[in-house]
């Protein structure tokens, strides 16, 4: 017998006695049917679990007999993976929108200091710097806005 880690989800835990009055316990699961376990410590791990997912390791015999030989412990694993995938769609479109000010403003930025060229004098600069920055500012907070909002 070969053994193999798998996860199961715990339905049941029952104490049987088999036919030559040894102790043993039926552990149902949803994945793999019924499964055998003689190792009470094992058992009272799992019976912690009793509907939640757990990783065991388990061997198969010729005669399709399953027995859980060690207890790994409860996968939260899928829970965070589910937490990631509803918080990722928000993220995304979060972070879309902050590119796409950045994107705008750098363009507007650009295009006055393509302006700046073409004046010579300093106090014509700084007017020109001022004018800049608020027209940044300004772009900044229309790109921000909806479509709607920056038409209005």
């Amino acid at each position: 017998m070969e053994n193999k880690e798998t996860i199961v989800t715990l339905k049941n835990i029952e104490e049987k006695i088999s036919k030559s009055g040894r102790h043993f316990f039926s552990v149902e699961t949803e994945e793999q049917g019924k499964l055998t376990a003689f190792d009470k410590p094992i058992v009272d791990n799992l019976k912690k679990f009793i509907g939640k997912q757990v990783r065991i390791e388990m061997a198969e015999n010729e005669q399709g007999f399953k027995n859980v030989r060690k207890f790994l412990g409860e996968v939260v694993e899928d829970k965070v993976r589910a937490d990631y995938e509803a918080s990722k769609g928000q993220d995304y479109e979060a972070a879309r929108k902050l590119k796409d000010q950045s994107i705008y403003t750098s363009y507007a930025k650009d295009v006055f200091i393509a302006s700046l060229g073409h004046i010579q004098e300093k106090a014509n600069s700084e007017v020109l710097m001022t004018e800049a920055i608020a027209l940044i500012k300004q772009a900044k907070d229309a790109f921000g806005q909806s479509e709607e909002e920056f038409l209005e």
